[in-house]
């Protein structure tokens, strides 16, 4: 599972064949009816260490994401699909990070983990536009919430400090 081995491209994870393994294609199957299915999200990943092909589900995992699971699994949905990128194709993944980027875009409940793993990412990456975009994306977004209007300004506070070191 050496994550070097992943290009960690979107493009590779939308255009990768669909296995034709009955195993994957009946845990497949369970996590599209049910996304809450999280047994059924442990057999997916254990096939793809045996298989060694991580990118059929982690192209599952943004589908199930991208339909709105229900909110009592989306967090958690949210959480192992960022652990399943990261695993297979590293921290500063291509992939990765517009994962935490549609997840921060369509749950605001995730601000407070995806947010922080963004700015680390693209700081240490020295991907500045990325980053201002981020900060702009998630100003217009909370324009009403003093609190989280507050609590941008001291991330972009300290982002800036960063820069300057």
């Amino acid at each position: 599972m050496a994550t070097s081995d992943f290009s960690g491209g979107t493009e590779s994870i939308f255009n990768a064949p669909e296995p034709e393994d009955e195993r994957y294609l009946d845990a497949a199957r369970d996590v599209r009816e049910d996304p809450g299915a999280l047994e059924r999200w442990d057999a997916l990943e254990d096939w793809a260490g045996e298989a060694n092909h991580p990118d059929p589900i982690a192209r599952l995992y943004w589908q199930a994401l991208e339909a709105g699971p229900p909110a009592d699994v989306a967090t958690e949905l949210a959480q192992r699909a960022v652990g399943f990128h990261e695993e297979w194709y590293g921290e500063g993944a291509p992939v990765l990070l517009s994962l935490l980027r549609k997840i921060l875009e369509s749950d605001p409940s995730s601000f407070d983990w995806a947010f922080p793993r963004l700015t680390v990412a693209y700081t240490s990456s020295e991907s500045w536009d990325e980053l201002l975009s981020l900060y702009d994306a998630e100003i217009e977004r909370n324009q009403s919430d003093a609190e989280r209007a507050t609590s941008l300004l001291e991330e972009a506070i300290q982002t800036a400090k960063d820069f300057a070191d």
